[in-house]
């Protein structure tokens, strides 16, 4: 980045420009950092954001000193330099703010965990009256329970809760009568 250049090769009006063209940076990326909090980003994505935040504010405060003392500034102008970059961090403090207090309401994932306090290690897994040499004896036949009614439930048809006769309640069936009737007729 801007840190790794050799300011004193710049003059004065190079360096306001970069320094102008930093701050636009940094104001993009504050402006994509509230974009990303407004859009609930993940925390690795604030966090990473936070760090470039870091970085440009440190690339701004590093090309405003090489400016100052590249275009020879008299009080007031240093003093308008110093202005400037304390309205970039204040900038940057209330983003960084923003990205704090964000990053606080974002859920941290639980871990899933084995409640062991009321195990039941020492509870049987089967009924204790019951064992393998009490069940059925290979010789008795397993039969499934008849339904007596089952021929006639063969011809009733059930609606709801009630059984019916297939076709119909018996009023159904007595206007299927008249209405075969009035056909024929």
């Amino acid at each position: 980045m801007e840190n790794a250049r050799n300011f004193n090769d710049l003059t004065g009006g190079q360096l306001f420009q970069l320094r102008t063209n930093s701050k636009r940076a940094h104001t993009r990326l504050v402006t994509r950092i509230n974009g990303l909090i407004v859009r609930r980003a993940s925390k690795l994505m604030l966090e990473r954001e936070a760090t470039a935040l870091a970085d440009a504010l440190a690339a701004i405060r590093n090309i405003n000193d090489h400016y100052v003392i590249a275009a020879r500034l008299d009080a007031q102008e240093q003093r308008d330099a110093e202005e400037y970059v304390q309205q970039v961090d204040n900038l940057n403090a209330a983003t960084r703010a923003a990205i704090q207090a964000y990053l606080e309401t974002i859920p941290t994932p639980r871990r899933a965990s084995w409640n062991i306090s009321d195990n039941v290690i020492n509870q049987p897994l089967r009924p204790t009256g019951w064992s393998i040499t009490q069940s059925r004896s290979e010789f008795q036949p397993i039969n499934p329970p008849i339904d007596q009614n089952a021929s006639v439930h063969n011809e009733l048809e059930n609606v709801g809760d009630n059984l019916q006769p297939r076709g119909g309640t018996q009023d159904q069936q007595n206007s299927k009568a008249l209405f075969n009737n009035r056909i024929t007729a």
